[in-house]
């Protein structure tokens, strides 16, 4: 029953670390070398074209608070053709950056200083000029171990870097051609290594898609303008891939899931779309409302538009959306080790996103992690996605996670099912992180509520296992405590169920009768416990859906007239009184 676009099936690894040292040349042969870059124009060709965003397009993709003040003006300033410091102060400023600011800003100032030598080769003294190109080619390539930590960094200077300081460098042919060599081997390299099959990269990275898109974009860009052959093989499939699911990640208000930064640049969209050989990317890119001016689109042209959800096992991720469109709803899963991020929202609001944790206690006592995520289960089909992982806990104890994006009805399905080895006294309190204008209200008399922003309902969150009217005295089932939701479930036995049901659809937002039940479960005339089996039937106007799960083995069991065998069942209720499934997963597992 799982399901997998990934071609891949090793862990991701790192590329090795080379070294670009080693330039020697007469000064004679320096100076006419300079003289060389001096009257070089690809630079300023470039500019006419990526400066129509208003953006430097070294900082394409990236949020504003990535780099400080200062360096965001030394970039605008290189990129708006003004202010260029002189070379003496940009080979002191590279030196000390590297050494005492962050991997961001040192790649930044060291990568904008490469894109600065054609204006400093007409005005710099020959012997300083020099000392900055030495500089720049001194930068040892990230390594393995660096590359883990610091992604960006490593696309920036083992590969734009070196790929621009051989375009400028082009005039001393053997050394430009090896730098230009060694940058676009890299840059292939790293996405040999950290893309899956289909282009979406490890979901550790997945915050830098666009920064990184952007940087293969200008390489690309240099290479064209200054009629430079690429060296090696034609990177364009990956690199279509790579635009693709950057689409894919794209919110309702332009900017990129899991990630700060801005909207999608003019200038940046414009140049990546340049490089695509068909015209689906600028079809998706026009469906999403997205800054396009070029019309490569045919009006009369009907694409097909690709699935706009997205499963990798590999990639450990998973994007649901309703849609190729800014209204449409989404729900975006990363699990990445032991951390399981998640966002979603509806229309250009971001709802809910960032790691998502569980504190459960068997008897009173903490249960921990013993194990990373794993998926189990992924399914996708008939307008319906769904994702089932697992994660061992302590003392033999297992967490399963359930995530269901129901495209058409815009339903969110988050569920935690804690399976143990004995019976004990269990508690589970689940977080979920707000956005930071989103807030949660909830309903006087019952347990669900809305999240809402500036006063107005956005989706409607109900917590399906627990009783719908609220008793006095009691704590609530859902809080919020600062800028996250925790919803809360407790019982007796060997297993727990925590469910959490969000509404997005804006249609049923004014429906007066909402109201949801436990259901009681029977098997062979005995109505079976809670930590065997439980379903829940939830009711929005005229819309009514059930969903199951069993804690237990399966068995043929009975809910609402329903008969189920299926470990997880969800689904709709037609006019007729049937349940119509959504998803129903067999279990696999003989425990």
């Amino acid at each position: 029953m799982s399901t997998t676009t990934s071609s891949k099936t090793t862990s991701p690894k790192s590329p090795a670390s080379s070294n670009l040292s080693g330039l020697e040349c007469s000064p004679k042969k320096r100076r006419q070398l300079q003289a060389a870059v001096a009257e070089s124009r690809w630079l300023d060709a470039l500019r006419d074209s990526w400066d129509r965003s208003g953006r430097p397009a070294l900082l394409w993709g990236m949020a504003d608070e990535s780099v400080s003040p200062e360096i965001g003006n030394l970039v605008k300033g290189l990129f708006a053709a003004a202010d260029v410091p002189p070379a003496s102060q940009w080979l002191t400023m590279c030196r000390e950056v590297l050494e005492t600011g962050t991997a961001t800003e040192g790649a930044i100032v060291n990568l904008a200083a490469a894109y600065a030598l054609p204006d400093l080769a007409r005005s710099t003294d020959d012997d300083i000029w020099w000392e900055m190109v030495e500089h720049l080619a001194s930068i040892e390539s990230p390594s393995a171990e660096a590359i883990e930590h610091a992604f960006l960094p490593a696309v920036w200077l083992g590969g734009e870097l070196p790929f621009v300081l051989g375009t400028v460098l082009a005039e001393f042919r053997r050394a430009g051609k090896r730098l230009r060599k060694s940058g676009a081997a890299r840059l292939a390299r790293i996405a040999e290594v950290y893309l899956d099959g289909t282009g979406l990269p490890y979901c550790a990275h997945w915050s830098s898609i666009r920064p990184w898109l952007a940087a293969w974009t200008r390489v690309r860009d240099v290479a064209c303008e200054a009629s430079i052959d690429w060296p090696g093989a034609d990177p364009g499939e990956d690199y279509e891939w790579l635009l693709r699911r950057a689409l894919q990640l794209t919110r309702g208000d332009g900017s990129s899931m899991f990630s700060c930064g801005p909207a999608w640049e003019e200038a940046f969209l414009e140049s990546a779309l340049a490089w695509c050989e068909d015209a689906t990317e600028e079809f998706l890119a026009r469906s999403l409302r997205l800054p396009v001016c070029r019309s490569s689109v045919d009006p009369e042209n009907r694409f097909e538009k690709p699935d706009p959800s997205e499963f990798s096992e590999w990639a450990q991720g998973a994007v649901m959306r309703s849609g190729w469109k800014p209204k449409s709803g989404y729900l975006a899963v990363a699990f990445d080790r032991t951390e399981c991020r998640a966002e979603f929202g509806i229309r250009r609001k971001v709802l809910a996103g960032g790691i998502v944790t569980e504190a459960i206690r068997v008897d009173g006592r903490p249960l921990r992690a013993a194990g990373e995520w794993v998926e189990t289960c992924a399914f996708s089909e008939d307008g319906v996605d769904y994702l089932e992982l697992e994660q061992r806990l302590e003392s033999g104890w297992r967490l399963q996670r359930q995530w269901m994006f129901v495209r058409r009805q815009r339903l969110v399905l988050l569920a935690d099912a804690l399976l143990g080895t004995h019976k004990a006294q269990l508690e589970m309190k689940l977080t979920l992180p707000l956005a930071s204008d989103v807030d949660w209200l909830s309903e006087e008399e019952t347990q669900d509520g809305w999240l809402v922003t500036e006063g107005k309902r956005q989706a409607w969150l109900v917590p399906l296992a627990a009783p719908e009217w609220k008793v006095g005295g009691e704590p609530p089932v859902v809080e919020q405590v600062d800028k996250a939701l925790t919803v809360r479930a407790a019982g007796k036995g060997r297993a727990l169920y925590l469910p959490v049901l969000v509404d997005l659809h804006g249609s049923r937002r004014d429906e007066r009768l909402r109201t949801w039940r436990a259901l009681t479960v029977a098997e062979r005339l005995r109505i079976v416990k809670p930590d065997e089996a439980v379903g829940y039937r939830v009711q929005v106007g005229s819309k009514q859906w059930l969903f199951y799960r069993s804690l237990a083995a399966p068995a043929s069991r009975t809910l609402l007239g329903q008969n189920l065998v299926t470990e997880f069942f969800a689904g709709r209720f037609h006019r007729t009184g049937e349940a119509v499934p959504y998803v129903e997963v067999e279990s696999d597992d003989a425990s």
